[in-house]
């Protein structure tokens, strides 16, 4: 069972301390935090690309297994809580077993250097290809690459990438400056060619490069590691 989650941040005139209203509904999401009431949140809401470096001896287990797949490319999942969603449709952070229940997800998910997610993944594969869809070319396999494994979840399957494939990729990117990014950014074709997040391009101009330019560091550094240690990389986009 995957989670997203809606959050409403009010401030009232006689109160000092806001008010948060959280409902959760079912949906393919990655694992759900707050760092609002105490505690961390890798994804809350939109499309995010997400991968796990891995073994390629763990190949074969995932493509039959698609919980096992979820769990290493999502994390841990929140538990005990779709009799409450089936029932009210929502959740409630008041309730002390939702928060129980999201703490222990929380706690289950802690980071480590095997694993990523971009918010501004569609961003780069243009900046890194010109293109809003995969060509087939190293460059697209940095985010749109790899034979598909496991169920359909709404935003497409997963993707693997082999570990010969991880170190032509991680090669690529060592090779490709932000500065050669840059040179690449054009916020009127961007948001011509429908790149995820459309609306931040022409706003946000700069800004928007410089959140792209971070991302992608992080997608260097990961790529790097995963080639040094010879392992395979899995990914899905989720929502």
């Amino acid at each position: 069972m995957l989670y997203r989650v809606d959050i409403t941040l009010t401030m009232y005139p006689m109160s000092s301390e806001p008010r948060l209203t959280c409902r959760v509904h079912r949906a393919t999401s990655v694992f759900v935090a707050l760092v609002l009431i105490g505690f961390s949140l890798p994804c809350l809401a939109g499309l995010e690309w997400c991968a796990r470096a891995i073994d390629p001896s763990q190949i074969e287990k995932l493509k039959h297994n698609q919980k096992l797949l979820e769990r290493t490319v999502f994390g841990e999942q929140p538990q005990g809580l779709d009799e409450q969603i089936k029932k009210d449709g929502y959740l409630s952070f008041s309730d002390p077993k939702v928060r129980a229940a999201m703490e222990a997800a929380v706690a289950a998910n802690k980071p480590d250097d095997t694993w990523i997610d971009l918010n501004d993944w569609h961003g780069i594969h243009y900046l890194l290809t010109g293109r809003a869809d995969p060509d087939g070319s190293v460059a697209s396999k940095v985010i749109m690459g790899g034979a598909e494994i496991g169920k359909d979840t709404g935003t497409g399957r997963a993707q693997v990438l082999m570990p010969e494939e991880v170190k032509v990729v991680a090669q690529l990117l060592q090779k490709t400056t932000p500065d050669v990014l840059r040179s690449h950014f054009n916020p009127q074709e961007m948001t011509r060619l429908d790149i995820y997040p459309k609306v931040v391009w022409e706003r946000d101009g700069e800004m928007a490069l410089g959140f792209l330019l971070e991302e992608y560091q992080r997608l260097v550094a990961f790529y790097a590691r995963a080639a040094d240690r010879g392992q395979a990389v899995v990914w899905a986009v989720t929502d």
